[in-house]
């Protein structure tokens, strides 16, 4: 029986892109990344919220189905780990022929910190108005009903026009434990790397944080009615959030990732001399 990649589910605005160049840097050529459904050459920059767009789970799997197929066979067939903003079954799409069942690596995030960050990062590409307290009440954007939730649920109940209901909670929660092979949680970002490292069976690779949110903007409207509105509406997320920190109970090899993190720093240094301290140049030299 053959074996496929693993689908690494990335849930916007969790660690992913960070996770995403870890990938890279560990698997090379074997790692596959799909872009946003926007390709960066189609985005137009606008003032109106980003999620007015309709189409459901299935269309933007096909998106990244689309670009899966345009990838020479040989660089499909060496794929270990295929990652992108895609939703629970594009697994199904990427399975070779005999193959046996493919899994997901994930991470998840308290829905309040997400939409922050979401918010922060639209706002900063000039894609979304400032006004964090308008985008929550806006009432556009299925990213602010259960966003996590949606793109794992069962493909047909991941229509994106709709509310979210127990059903598709009950989904999710079902399929995380099923169909992911390591789940991890932004904030337990270091535990959640050894998990997935042990899950790909290799050694915790070192990372570099990317894509980091600004502060003054994460952190706007920090109490309001419009926030505890978001927060009770945004339950099913919390309660698929709350499975994924049930799911690391590994005791996490916290050292060794710590000393990859260290090795990466210096061998980067060693790279660029110019960063090295001249007393230290000095001594290296003798």
């Amino acid at each position: 029986m053959t074996t496929g990649p693993v689908v690494f589910l990335h849930v916007p605005k969790t660690g992913g892109s960070t996770l995403q160049r870890a990938l890279t840097a560990r698997f090379g050529t074997t790692h596959v990344g799909f872009r946003p459904r926007r390709a960066q050459q189609e985005r137009t920059r606008h003032t109106g919220y980003e999620d007015r767009d309709p189409d459901d789970a299935a269309a933007r799997n096909q998106f990244a189905f689309e670009q899966w197929e345009a990838l020479p066979a040989e660089r499909r067939a060496a794929a270990r780990v295929v990652t992108g903003h895609v939703f629970f079954g594009f697994h199904e799409r990427v399975r070779p022929p005999g193959a046996g069942p493919l899994a997901y690596l994930t991470l998840l995030r308290e829905p309040l910190p997400r939409i922050r960050s979401l918010y922060g990062h639209r706002v900063r590409n000039g894609t979304l108005p400032p006004g964090f307290e308008d985008y929550l009440v806006s009432g556009e954007g299925w990213s602010l009903d259960n966003a996590q939730v949606r793109r794992w649920a069962t493909p047909g109940r991941g229509d994106l026009t709709g509310r979210v209901t127990p059903a598709m909670c009950d989904d999710a929660c079902a399929n995380l434990p099923t169909h992911g092979l390591a789940v991890g949680v932004t904030e337990r970002f270091d535990e959640s790397l050894v998990v997935i490292a042990h899950a790909l069976g290799v050694a915790p690779f070192p990372y570099e944080t990317t894509n980091r949110g600004v502060p003054a903007l994460t952190q706007e409207g920090a109490a309001s009615a419009a926030v505890d509105d978001f927060v009770a509406r945004n339950q099913f997320d919390a309660v698929l959030h709350g499975v994924a920190v049930g799911r690391l109970d590994l005791a996490a090899e916290l050292d060794a990732l710590a000393r990859a993190n260290r090795r990466d720093r210096w061998q980067r240094v060693v790279r660029e001399p110019a960063r090295i301290p001249r007393a230290v140049r000095a001594r290296l030299r003798r």
